[in-house]
């Protein structure tokens, strides 16, 4: 009696946790490798052909605000000060290279 509990409750489980995430089909041609969301609305994404991209729509369009050419981002974080999302972003790549952006990653990276 115990195995048949158990093994309910972990096909109810299975299928509640699947209904959590929705693709997002973006119109975009790159390999994105990262992606960081602030709210429900506005994200970036980072990626493999150096492209930073940024939504205010929840992913339903997607504005290119920089390009490294070359440069392979890997990842991309903005901590939290004070409790809120820094405008201070780090964007990591290959080779060690770190870049640093001071406005939420639209323009600027240094």
């Amino acid at each position: 009696m115990k195995i048949y509990i158990i093994l309910v409750f972990t096909i109810i489980l299975s299928f509640s946790t699947n209904a959590q995430c929705t693709e997002i089909t973006a119109d975009t041609t790159y390999y994105n490798n990262s992606a960081f969301f602030f709210n429900s609305d506005t994200g970036i994404v980072v990626s493999f052909q150096g492209i930073i991209q940024k939504t205010h729509d929840g992913g339903l369009t997607w504005d290119t605000t920089f390009n490294f050419n070359l440069f392979n981002s890997r990842c991309i974080h903005f901590p939290i000060v004070d409790g809120d999302y820094s405008n201070i972003g780090y964007i990591g790549g290959t080779d060690g290279h770190i870049f640093k952006t001071y406005d939420f990653g639209e323009i600027g990276i240094i």
